[in-house]
């Protein structure tokens, strides 16, 4: 079966692509940290200069108004976003 999932990027990525919303059709369920591993593909299908592995390791994601942790997989159609970290003072 195939899932599509639609991805928003937020704060720094918007630095990297000009459009922050990528779309991704994924065959089978895949873990959260499988799906940064698909993210960091289809950047660097965008921008092969694309080299911040950290930025995406780093970043969180979220489905809807549930932040999603380490070891969630992603098994049907949705919108992730992905909230990069942010500092401030």
């Amino acid at each position: 079966m195939n899932y599509e999932v639609s991805v928003r990027l937020f704060g720094a990525f918007r630095n990297v692509l000009q459009d922050n919303t990528l779309m991704f059709l994924i065959q089978e369920p895949v873990t959260y940290e499988q799906f940064k591993e698909l993210l960091y593909l289809k950047i660097k299908e965008k921008i092969p200069t694309f080299a911040d592995l950290s930025l995406i390791h780093d970043s969180a994601l979220a489905n809807g108004q549930e932040l999603l942790r380490p070891g969630s997989v992603i098994s049907k159609s949705c919108e992730i976003a992905v909230l990069p970290p942010v500092c401030g003072g």
